[in-house]
C-alpha cells in the first residue's frame, strides 16, 4: 500500500484534571491542577482511517503554552501543505519542537500501521514482541505501605520510587521498608531527579548498604560526577535528564553512550521530549551498541500518547516501561479509555480503534488537504 493520501489535519486542545495537584519544576511554590496536550488527526482520504498524535510537553506557564500552541497549529498548517518542516517561535529550538515531532510522527505512523492492518509495534520494527511488562510508580504519601502492596497484589513486579525529596535518612528506611514488602515479589529502581550533591548520593548510597536496586536514576545534581559516584560506591546508575540534554548540544550519541556505559546500566527516555519517532528508535539501537538497556518512560501523555509509548516500548524491547501514569488523571480524551496494567498486549491495544472524547477537548482547527 502506498503513503497515506490526507484527507483532513484536526488539531485538539484538552485540558485534563489531575488526581491531585502537581508541583511545577523550576518555579517554586506553583502547582498545575490539569494537565494541557495537543492532539493531532490525520485522516487517510481513501480508507478513512485515522492517525492520533499527541503532543504533551512538559511546560505549564502561560506563556509557554501559548507558544507551543502556536507552534502546532503552524507545524500541522505546513503538514497540510505536504511540508515536513515545523514552526518553531519561541527560543532557539522553538517551544515544544520535540513534543510537536512526537505528535506529527506519531500521527502519521498510526496512520500507515492502520492502513497497513497491523500494530504500530510491528509497524516501526518486524520482529517487535507483542508484550510490554510495566513498572509502577512509588511516590511518597501517607498510605505507602498499603499503595504498595496494591501495586504487588496487582501483578507490577518492578518499581520505581522516588526520592530526594526529603531527608536522606527517611528516603533510606522508606525504600528499606519497600524492599521488604516486595522482597521476591518485584524489583526496584530509585529516581532522585538530580537532587542530591555528590556528598548526599554517597551518604544515601552507603545508608542503604545491601538492599538491591537495579539502578538509581540521575542522583546528581550535577551528572558529570556520575563517573566519581560509580566508583566510589559501584551502584549502577541510569541516565535520564541526560538524554535531551546531548541531543540537543549535538554530540555525537553512540560515542557519549560507550562512554556512560563506564558507569551507568541503562538509558531511560522520555520520547516526548526526544523529537520523532524515529529518534527513539535510533537511541535504541545506540543504547543495545553500548550495552546499555533501555526503557521507555511517559511524560503524562493522554491515552493516545501511552498508545504511542507502549508501541515504542515493544518495537525497542525496553525494559519494564514507566507508564502507569493513568492514575494520576480524573479522565482521559482517549476514548475508550486507556487502561495499561501490569502487562500490556499490544495485539489486545490495537484491536480498539480509539477516538476524541468531546469532555476536556476543544477543536482548534481543521485543515483540508489537496
Amino acid at each position: 500500500m502506498s503513503d497515506p493520501d490526507l484527507a483532513k489535519i484536526e488539531l485538539y486542545r484538552y485540558d485534563l484534571p489531575l488526581s491531585k495537584p502537581m508541583p511545577v519544576r523550576n518555579a517554586a511554590g506553583r502547582s498545575a491542577s490539569f494537565r494541557r496536550g495537543w492532539l493531532v488527526a490525520i485522516t487517510d482520504r481513501a480508507t478513512g482511517n485515522v492517525g492520533y498524535g499527541d503532543a504533551a510537553p512538559l511546560v505549564f506557564t502561560p506563556r509557554e503554552l501559548d507558544l507551543v500552541e502556536h507552534n502546532l497549529a503552524a507545524s500541522v498548517a505546513l503538514m497540510a501543505e505536504g511540508q515536513t518542516t515545523i514552526a518553531r517561535k519561541g527560543g532557539r529550538e522553538g517551544a515544544g519542537a520535540a513534543a510537536i515531532q512526537f505528535a506529527l510522527s506519531s500521527a502519521r505512523l498510526d496512520l500507515e500501521a492502520r492502513n497497513r492492518e497491523r500494530p504500530l509495534n510491528r509497524h516501526l520494527r518486524s520482529e517487535a514482541g507483542d508484550i510490554v511488562h510495566v513498572n509502577a510508580l512509588v511516590d511518597s504519601s501517607e498510605n505507602e505501605r498499603a499503595d504498595v502492596e496494591a501495586l504487588l497484589n496487582a501483578g507490577y513486579r518492578c518499581l520505581k520510587i522516588k526520592v530526594g525529596r526529603g531527608p536522606v535518612a527517611d528516603d533510606v528506611a522508606r525504600v528499606v521498608d519497600i524492599s521488604a514488602r516486595a522482597e521476591g515479589r518485584a524489583r526496584l529502581r530509585l529516581d532522585a531527579n538530580r537532587a542530591w550533591t555528590l556528598d548526599q548520593a554517597i551518604e544515601f548510597i552507603d545508608r542503604l548498604e545491601s538492599v538491591p536496586v537495579e539502578y538509581i536514576e540521575e542522583p546528581l545534581e550535577r551528572p558529570d560526577e556520575l563517573s566519581a559516584l560509580f566508583h566510589r560506591t559501584g551502584r549502577p546508575f541510569a541516565l535520564d535528564e541526560s538524554i535531551p540534554e546531548m541531543l540537543a548540544s549535538g554530540v555525537d550519541v553512540e560515542e557519549y553512550l560507550r562512554g556512560a556505559a563506564d558507569f551507568c546500566s541503562a538509558v531511560v527516555v522520555k520520547p516526548t521530549s526526544l523529537g520523532s519517532l524515529e529518534t527513539t528508535l535510533s537511541l535504541a539501537r545506540s543504547a543495545a551498541s553500548a550495552g546499555l538497556d533501555f526503557v521507555i518512560s511517559s511524560s503524562l501523555e493522554s491515552g493516545f500518547g501511552l498508545r504511542t509509548l507502549a508501541a515504542l516500548a515493544a518495537a525497542t524491547g525496553s525494559g519494564a516501561a514507566g507508564l502507569a501514569t493513568q492514575s494520576l488523571f480524573q479522565d482521559d480524551v482517549c476514548r475508550p479509555p486507556v487502561t495499561l496494567g501490569a502487562v500490556v498486549d499490544l495485539n489486545e491495544l490495537w484491536r480498539i480503534s480509539p477516538h476524541v472524547a468531546r469532555a476536556n477537548t476543544t477543536l482548534l482547527g481543521s485543515w483540508k488537504t489537496w
